[in-house]
């Protein structure tokens, strides 16, 4: 079991880490897709218009990850090999035409072959990625006038989404305010007027996005010390992976301070436990954060907010005993079905409701928020009542099912335990989704995270500690709810299996490895210090075996023993 010990020596490194840097703090493992667009930075040195490499290590780092197929794999997901490929077979084309390096031809040929085979077996109606409808169709471009031309079944569709996204931009906007347009620079060159873009940037960055702040660099007309400066301060910091290595997003100090404060308290950590100076200083980040936006904040200070880190630094905030009002985040995100996850967005995501649903149960009247609660159970309950697994249903911003599924069971048990506490005694709660819909849809999840468990106790396609995590966080609440002594202890057994190999992979969250690369966003991504938070949580959450006070009435508990038997 984790002790406060190790959640304190936990949390004071990540106050640390953001009060020494002048950026902030970030932990994300190396990205071969942000590493190659810093290859191809170049500066003109004289007047004569010579130009020099300024990120030498980044192309030497992307010859070298090379894989035998010709493609650069990451997670190892088809989408990410392509994405990351492309741009790393671009980079190659104009290292060999400025250097005249004949080396690299067979390089080329290799990864022109691996895409040729990739693009064929790409279903671009079914991707998740940011922007990837705008970033790869630039791309082929890019390659296009280096010679390359591709052809594959999705390509019209392909055009067809990055057009319908074009139409929803108003790109006169981005010359004068934050949108989500300066995550995705490398998708707008020629289109946009990077040298109009400069007093946009923060801290020397987009958005913090390495990719994006790297096109920028690479294609105005006046170099740009600062965001030279920012790339180097990410070099520095992913050197841990190598020289030249790049993330994909940095820094992330909202994500990577609310998300852990928060899981750790619901998992059972008081907060006589913890240390008080280091929460208080979380707290003032975290208020600066949402001060700077008016009251929604993004995954780092300054930056485009989202309902999902707004939700997640507004719930942090509530444990600590420092609550700030939630009503900017409905104001600005509530929609009439869903919440939406930020402004412009293609789709939206259950992981961000979810978050914003354990948000609204966490005041101390979450009755007076309840047709926003019912509205979000009903959206999520929705997804997964055609479903036949919980892995059939995904999320824009996660590859793992089980993240997800770990979200919806704390806000659903929540959601219960608190209408059996008398809360929603007031509102107009629909009597199937109390009887049917919530007891159903959570023994989904039980039935289905005890049948995946692998033989070490691991969960995920390529197992991982994270994953494994999100299950143990899962079944734990879980056992909060009246099933039959013999379905609980089944549960304690899996997870007892379960800790022991998150105690024997601990150092997985040290350094993050393609397995880890699970959450979304341009290419997968993992972090460290969420990594690591989730681990201990998964360490320290308590298991009910025993029946005990907290369980259900006797009323409520007949539906959860029904939806067992189903």
């Amino acid at each position: 079991m984790a002790t406060h010990d190790d959640a304190n020596a936990f949390l004071k490194q990540l106050v640390r880490s953001y009060d020494s840097s002048t950026h902030g703090l970030g932990s994300t493992g190396v990205s071969l897709y942000d590493t190659a667009w810093l290859s191809i930075v170049t500066r003109t040195i004289d007047d004569a218009g010579t130009k020099s490499w300024v990120f030498p290590q980044s192309f030497e780092y992307i010859c070298n990850a090379q894989a035998e197929d010709g493609g650069w794999h990451g997670d190892g997901s088809l989408i990410d090999s392509i994405m990351n490929t492309l741009v790393s077979l671009f980079s190659l084309k104009l290292h060999e035409k400025a250097d005249s390096q004949s080396n690299l031809s067979d390089k080329v040929e290799k990864a022109k072959l691996f895409l040729t085979d990739a693009l064929q077996k790409w279903d671009v109606p079914s991707t998740e990625r940011i922007a990837f409808e705008l970033i790869i169709p630039r791309v082929l471009q890019f390659l296009e006038d280096e010679g390359i031309y591709f052809e594959f079944p999705h390509r019209e569709a392909l055009e067809n989404l990055r057009n319908r996204k074009l139409k929803t931009l108003d790109l006169g906007l981005v010359y004068r305010m934050q949108t989500p347009v300066l995550y995705t620079l490398e998708a707008f060159v020629g289109v946009l007027d990077f040298d109009r873009l400069g007093g946009l940037k923060i801290d020397g960055h987009f958005c913090a996005s390495p990719a994006s702040t790297a096109a920028y660099l690479t294609y105005c007309s006046t170099w740009d010390e600062e965001a030279e400066n920012y790339l180097r301060q990410m070099l520095r910091r992913c050197s841990i992976y190598g020289e030249g290595a790049a993330c994909t997003i940095w820094p992330t100090s909202v994500f990577e301070l609310a998300w852990p404060i928060g899981t750790l308290i619901e998992s059972g950590f008081g907060r006589d436990e913890l240390d008080e100076p280091t929460l208080q200083r979380a707290a003032e980040i975290l208020h600066s954060a949402l001060a700077i936006g008016k009251g929604v904040t993004g995954p780092l200070l300054h930056a485009f907010p989202d309902a999902d880190d707004t939700a997640k630094a507004v719930t942090a905030l509530r444990y600590i005993g420092q609550p700030h009002p939630i009503e900017p985040l409905l104001k600005t995100f509530e929609r009439p079905d869903y919440i939406m996850c930020q402004q412009f967005e293609r789709n939206p995501s259950f992981s961000a409701n979810c978050n914003v649903l354990i948000a609204l149960q966490a005041l101390p009247q979450p009755q007076d928020y309840f047709p926003q609660i019912l509205k979000i159970i009903n959206f999520v309950t929705g997804a997964y009542s055609s479903a036949r697994h919980v892995e059939e249903v995904r999320d824009k911003w996660h590859t793992s099912p089980w993240y997800l599924a770990m979200l919806a069971t704390k806000g659903f048990a929540r959601f219960v335990h608190l209408y059996d506490k008398g809360v929603y005694q007031g509102v107009d709660v629909p009597e199937e989704l109390i009887t049917y819909t919530i007891p159903k849809t959570l023994f989904q999840f039980l039935a289905d995270i005890l049948q995946s468990q692998h033989k070490d106790g691991s969960w995920g396609s390529n197992p991982n500690i994270e994953e494994t995590a999100y299950c143990v966080l899962a079944l734990a609440h879980l056992t909060s709810l009246p099933y039959d002594i013999t379905i609980r202890r089944k549960v304690a057994e899996v997870i007892g299996v379960a800790r022991e190999y998150l105690k024997a992979n601990a150092d997985d969250s040290k350094l993050i490895k393609p397995r880890s690369q699970i959450w979304t966003s341009k290419v997968t991504y993992g972090l460290e210090n969420i990594c690591q938070g989730y681990a201990l949580s998964a360490l320290r959450v308590p298991v009910q075996v025993e029946s005990s006070d907290s369980m259900l009435s006797s009323e409520l508990a007949g539906y959860f023993t029904k939806a067992s038997l189903e």
